[in-house]
């Protein structure tokens, strides 16, 4: 049989093939999860009130301290706008996230961070942080955080706030402690970074998305769709963070629930498990390996493949057809038939088909949702962000294709590409609200 067909079996036997899924039933499923969580039924979509507007002018010239807590690093930088709404950005620096090298405390986390803002606290008492974790947002725009995902491991961090706890460590540490924080999520710094990069009556709607380590979305919606808030201003309307990384309706498969097992959170984020950069190359190692205890492999491929104890996303480049820089591909090779780079390749892109059929969904229902802000014939507008989606070979060319096919005759839409979309949103949405 043909490493292909020999590979489409497995996966359909194992609940993984991405043909058995209906893509408008799963746009239907994911809508009426949206539509539980808004109105406070129980849903494995948070559906977050952040209680920002997007039709707020941007002060010009006013600097604003901007902080992108993303999933591998820490982005902090001082950004000004000019009069026609182009960011400057200056004093940048980059980190490594606190907690990704072993479970810190929440007093340590906090220290880090604000440790790591100390150059520049002093410049503005404005900072816009785009968290990318799960949280709460107040009115006062501050975050207290639900949960943790990308493997991220801090001791007892659920329901801190977020901005307080960094003015606390600040002030502990004989720095200025009275910063007026607003507390976003990256996907909503990315739809604010898009509207602001591309205004002027140009697409109908709004939305946001982040597809690296990995995955949620933002959106606009009306006031009086949030059943599950009862003082919201009638008539007015707000970005949404719907944490669809926890989304949970999708079909799982026996290797899903395998690396969720193994997970730092099992049970949760299964959405975020299928389709994002910090569980793809995981995902496909289990597949492969439990495709050579199947015989889909030779003798020498199967031991290749049962020794390896780790492979990360950007490992997938050479099995996608990028270039093989060494690793598993390279052994797999020298120790394996003829077919076994077939049948990798084949299962791999397999995989990345369904995340990017999921992908699709989460996309098409974020715009399909979205309140009109501009003209109503013109397209609308997703700003993505978010190292997978652009560097993970033949992903992002997958995920467009299905939400092309999606949307066909219901809606026109583009990908909006912004240069450091999360920090640039940040500093929106902290010198705006």
């Amino acid at each position: 049989m043909d490493p292909t067909d020999r590979a489409q079996g497995f996966l359909r036997a194992n609940g993984m093939f991405h043909g058995d899924l209906d893509a408008p039933r799963c746009v239907q499923e994911f809508t009426e999860e949206m539509d539980a969580g808004l109105s406070g039924r129980p849903s494995s979509l948070a559906m977050i009130p952040t209680f920002i507007e997007v039709d707020r002018e941007i002060p010009a010239e006013e600097p604003v301290i901007a902080m992108d807590a993303g999933g591998t690093n820490l982005r902090i930088a001082l950004v000004q706008f000019d009069a026609a709404g182009e960011a400057r950005i200056t004093d940048f620096e980059r980190f490594r996230m606190p907690g990704l090298d072993g479970e810190i405390p929440a007093e340590a986390f906090f220290e880090a961070l604000a440790s790591r803002l100390a150059k520049v606290a002093s410049r503005s008492t404005r900072v816009g942080l785009s968290f990318s974790y799960p949280a709460e947002i107040l009115k006062t725009k501050d975050g207290r955080i639900l949960s943790l995902t990308k493997e991220l491991r801090v001791a007892n961090i659920r329901g801190v706030m977020v901005g307080e706890s960094i003015n606390a460590a600040l002030r502990e540490a004989g720095l200025p402690g009275d910063l007026r924080f607003v507390v976003l999520n990256d996907t909503v710094g990315a739809l604010l970074a898009g509207r602001a990069a591309h205004a002027g009556g140009r697409y109908s709607r709004y939305a946001g998305f982040v597809l690296g380590t990995g995955v949620n979305c933002a959106y606009v919606e009306a006031n009086e769709r949030i059943g599950k808030r009862t003082d919201l201003p009638a008539g007015g309307r707000q970005i949404i963070n719907v944490e669809s990384g926890g989304y949970s309706r999708m079909p799982r498969g026996v290797v899903d629930r395998a690396l969720d097992a193994t997970s730092a959170e099992p049970g949760n984020y299964s959405f975020e498990k299928a389709i994002s950069g910090a569980y793809l190359g995981p995902l496909c190692l289990k597949v492969f390996q439990a495709a050579a205890e199947d015989g889909l492999f030779s003798p020498g491929g199967r031991r290749c493949l049962v020794e390896c104890k780790r492979l990360e996303t950007p490992d997938l480049d050479p099995f996608l057809g990028g270039a093989d820089r060494g690793g598993l591909h390279a052994r797999l090779s020298r120790r394996g038939s003829g077919d076994d780079l077939s049948t990798a390749a084949s299962l791999a892109g397999h995989i990345l088909e369904r995340g990017a059929k999921y992908t699709a969904v989460n996309m098409a229902a974020a715009l399909l949702r979205s309140v009109p802000t501009g003209p109503a014939d013109a397209p609308a507008c997703i700003t993505v962000d978010g190292s997978t989606f652009y560097r993970l070979p033949t992903y992002r060319e997958r995920i467009t294709r299905w939400v092309d096919e999606i949307l066909k005759g219901s809606l026109r839409w583009e990908v909006g590409t912004v240069e450091n979309a999360a920090l640039i949103g940040a500093a929106v949405g902290g010198i705006t609200n």
